[in-house]
């Protein structure tokens, strides 16, 4: 489950104990198979289920079809016209080195096959408008961090009054059981979710990280999450980056053994091209990890170099780092309480439904 889909869930099962709240659902699942606006017209075909509903509560372009007759409250778990033009422009501006990694993990892992990027650039263009549109027409817009905000407001124009910033929050048990966790060995965990797509590659940075595993000695893992079910697919994606990464696998099932992994873990590795609101990373401060990561999603705006974490621009930094902690418990621990506590006091489950709460009482209130 993704990120998002979780706190799409959490905040309906908050929401429905406070308000009349009507779930809509769609019955023609086919219509998700049509490209750019397989989503409009699926939702768009249960539009007479809102016909009695004062506000619609929606995600990116999934609102577009209920404009005419409902109040809209547009929700961005993150912008994708926008994050995917993040990502292609990151790799475009590459340097020759990195190009040099990105074409040696895209060899490796997808035998050169780069064909999707086409498909994105087209998708970008389309949904971009979309979600432009949804974005005028919403009467309040609720991102899920301050990036989000500053993309919406530079990109689409949106004017600040009219977003409200609600950051993330995660389940308290991620707090818990973790108090002894610094030992002499230190573990480096990645998560990622894995597809055959050149795209996914690029946007999860997969290339970086599996590049900087393999160059470090650490007992390393990467937890990772499949959109194949093919048992074929998976033993050899298995197989192939196990060889060149010396890294453990773990097929993901669950948030809960992905907790049990952090707590037995001691750096979390971010690498992605572009993020929202990185729920992996806080989970992985709640851990008390220390997150070595690039600058994507909530990292300018949370992560102090040096702190509560280490905020890295290049591979050999990355790997420099890395090395740098697994040598020395004392800072692991020093960072990984710091980063603990940001989590703590700004990702907690209790604030972000605090803070759901009194935004629809101020809407319904109008």
């Amino acid at each position: 489950m993704t990120g998002a889909l979780l706190m799409n869930r959490d905040i309906y099962q908050f929401l429905k104990n406070k308000i009349d709240i009507h779930p809509i659902i769609p019955k023609n699942e086919e219509y998700l198979n049509i490209r750019n606006i397989g989503t409009i017209l699926y939702y768009f075909s249960a539009v007479d289920q809102a016909e009695d509903c004062d506000f619609i509560w929606g995600t990116s372009i999934a609102t577009l079809g209920f404009f005419n007759q409902n109040k809209v409250i547009q929700h961005f778990h993150g912008v994708d016209s926008i994050g995917r033009q993040v990502v292609l422009d990151n790799y475009k501006s590459q340097s020759e080195s990195e190009n040099k990694v990105t074409q040696k993990w895209q060899k490796i892992l997808l035998n050169n096959n780069d064909s999707n990027l086409e498909e994105v650039k087209r998708d970008i263009a389309i949904s971009g408008e979309i979600e432009k549109i949804c974005c005028q027409k919403a009467i309040v817009i609720i991102a899920v961090s301050p990036l989000v905000k500053k993309q919406l407001i530079g990109d689409f124009g949106v004017s600040s009054e009219k977003i409200k910033v609600i950051l993330n929050g995660i389940s308290d048990y991620w707090f818990e059981n973790h108090d002894s966790k610094f030992v002499d060995d230190a573990k480096v965990i990645f998560v990622t979710r894995v597809s055959n797509s050149f795209y996914n590659l690029l946007e999860k940075g997969q290339d970086r990280a599996y590049e900087i595993l393999s160059q470090l000695d650490n007992q390393k893992k990467i937890y990772s999450h499949l959109s194949t079910s093919n048992p074929r697919e998976i033993n050899e994606y298995k197989k192939v980056v196990e060889n060149n990464t010396g890294a453990q696998i773990i097929i993901g099932k669950n948030r809960e053994q992905l907790a049990r992994e952090y707590r037995a873990g001691d750096i979390y590795l971010g690498t992605s091209r572009t993020e929202a609101c990185q729920l992996t990373l806080i989970e992985a401060m709640a851990c008390r990890m220390c997150p070595v990561t690039y600058s994507v999603g909530i990292v300018s705006d949370y992560i102090k170099n040096g702190i509560n974490g280490f905020v890295v621009k290049s591979i050999k930094e990355a790997v420099h780092v890395i090395e740098k902690l697994s040598k020395d418990k004392k800072l692991r621990e020093t960072i990984g309480n710091n980063a603990y506590f940001t989590a703590k006091e700004n990702f907690t489950y209790d604030r972000m439904l605090d803070e759901y709460s009194e935004f629809i009482s101020n809407v319904i209130k109008g």
